[in-house]
C-alpha cells in the first residue's frame, strides 16, 4: 500500500502535465501548441529537479561526480579535455559557480532530455496526438531518465536526429547526432543500429537487405560466442571511459554480480517486454499503416531492441540490458503514436476544427500496457528506486 500511495504522486504529476499536452492537441495555433508542450515538459522537469538525491539509484552519484566535484576544476577549460563526456560536467561547473544548488542541475539535466522529446512531438503533430505520444514517454521513460541521465539525454537527441533524417533533412540530422555524442559516447552504437535498420527498411534490393542481415548476424554470432574474449580485449586496451569498462566488466563476469543474477526483477522485466512486443506486433499486423515506411522503420527498431535486450538477459544474465537498448526502445513513442494516428478532423474554417472520430481501439491498447508496465515494474518492483519521492 505504501508504494501505491507514493506512486500517486507521479500519476498526479503525469495528469497535470497531460492537461498541457492535451491543450497542445486542441490548439489551432502553432505558437500556442509549442507553448503548451513547453509548459508540460517544464512541469515534469521541475518535478525531477526538486527531488531528493535519494530518489533514483544513480542520482546521488550523478550529483557527486558531475556537480559537487565540479569545484575541483580551476576553470571550464580544465573540464573540456578528452574524457568521460565533459559536457555535463561543464554544465555542473557553471551551475555550481552560479547557483551552487544541485536541484537546478537536476532540473537542467531533465530539461535537456525532454526538449528533444517535445520537439519530436511537435514535428509529428499532424500525424499523431501529442498527448498520446507524451503519455508513452511519461509512463515508459520518465522515471528511467531519473537514473540513466546521460544516456537518456543522448537517446532523446539521437531520436530527434532520426526524425529529421526520415524527413530527408540530412544536415540537421548530422548536427543533432553530433550533439547527442556530447552526452554519451555510446551514441555511435545507436547510430550503427539505426543504419542497419534503415538499410533493411528502405533498400529495394533483396541482395543488399540479405547482405546487411548476414553481416550483422555474423558479427552478432561472433560476439556472442566469443564475448568474454572480446570483452577482455576491449578492457585491456584502456581505450574506453569508466562507464563502458564497468558495463563490459559486468558482462565478462569480473564484477557486478548483483546485476547478473536471476531474480524476480529479471523475470518480470523480460515477461513484460515480451507482452509489449506481442501487443506491438499485433497492432502492426492489424493496422492499415503497415505499408507506411516510417511505421516499419520504428517497428524494426522496437523489435530489434527487444531481441537485443533478450540476449542480455539470456546470455549475460544482465537485467540492466535496457542501458544498451535505450536508443531503440525509445522509438516506441513514435511507433505507437503513428499506429494510433490522429483523430479524423474536418476543417470548418481557418480558425475552427471539429473532431469527427477518436480512435479508441487497436494500438491504443498499448497505452494500457504502458500503464501496467509502469505500475508493475517502476512502481511495485521499484526498478531504479524512484520511490518514495521526497523533495530535495
Amino acid at each position: 500500500m505504501e508504494y501505491i500511495a507514493y506512486s500517486l504522486i507521479y500519476y498526479i504529476m503525469f495528469l497535470l502535465a497531460g492537461t498541457f499536452f492535451s491543450a497542445a492537441d486542441r490548439s489551432l495555433n502553432d505558437k500556442k501548441t509549442r507553448r503548451w508542450i513547453f509548459l508540460g515538459i517544464l512541469l515534469l522537469s521541475i518535478f525531477a529537479g526538486l527531488r531528493a538525491i535519494s530518489v533514483g539509484t544513480d542520482t546521488s552519484a550523478v550529483v557527486h561526480y558531475r556537480f559537487d566535484n565540479a569545484r575541483l576544476y580551476s576553470s571550464w577549460r580544465a573540464i573540456m579535455t578528452p574524457g568521460n563526456e565533459p559536457f555535463l560536467t561543464l554544465i555542473g561547473y557553471i551551475i555550481k559557480k552560479t547557483f551552487n544548488d544541485y536541484r537546478i542541475y537536476l532540473f537542467v539535466l531533465q530539461l535537456l532530455f525532454e526538449i528533444p522529446i517535445g520537439i519530436v512531438a511537435y514535428k509529428l503533430r499532424n500525424r499523431i496526438t501529442i498527448a498520446g505520444f507524451m503519455t508513452v514517454f511519461m509512463l515508459m521513460f520518465y522515471q528511467v531518465s531519473l537514473n540513466i541521465h546521460k544516456q537518456s539525454i543522448a537517446a532523446a537527441w539521437l531520436l530527434l536526429a532520426v526524425v529529421y533524417f526520415r524527413e530527408k533533412k540530412i544536415f540537421q540530422a548530422v548536427i543533432l547526432a553530433a550533439i547527442s555524442t556530447l552526452f554519451h559516447g555510446s551514441v555511435f552504437i545507436g547510430i550503427g543500429l539505426f543504419a542497419v535498420i534503415y538499410v533493411l527498411c528502405t533498400s529495394k534490393s533483396k541482395s543488399i537487405r540479405f547482405l546487411a542481415v548476414v553481416i550483422t548476424a555474423i558479427i552478432a554470432i561472433f560476439a556472442f560466442l566469443n564475448w568474454r574474449t572480446v570483452a577482455n580485449i576491449i578492457l585491456s586496451s584502456d581505450s574506453l571511459t569508466d562507464d563502458y569498462t564497468n558495463y563490459i566488466s559486468i558482462a565478462a563476469g569480473e564484477s557486478g554480480a548483483r546485476y547478473t543474477s536471476f531474480h524476480y526483477k529479471t523475470y518480470i522485466s523480460i515477461v513484460l517486454r515480451f507482452v509489449g512486443a506481442l501487443l506491438i506486433g499485433n497492432a502492426y499486423l492489424k493496422s492499415e499503416k503497415r505499408s507506411d515506411p516510417d511505421v516499419r522503420f520504428y517497428l524494426y527498431s522496437t523489435i530489434i531492441g527487444f531481441l537485443i535486450y533478450s540476449v542480455f538477459i539470456i546470455a549475460f544474465r544482465m537485467y540492466i540490458g535496457d542501458r544498451m537498448t535505450l536508443y531503440l526502445d525509445i522509438c516506441q513513442m513514435v511507433l505507437i503514436s503513428l499506429l494510433i494516428g490522429k483523430p479524423s478532423v474536418y476543417e470548418i474554417s481557418k480558425r475552427k476544427r471539429h473532431t469527427i472520430r477518436i480512435i479508441t481501439s487497436g494500438p491504443s491498447l498499448y497505452l494500457w500496457f504502458c500503464f501496467a508496465y509502469n505500475f508493475i515494474y517502476l512502481m511495485i518492483v521499484n526498478y531504479g528506486k524512484t520511490l518514495p519521492y521526497f523533495w530535495g
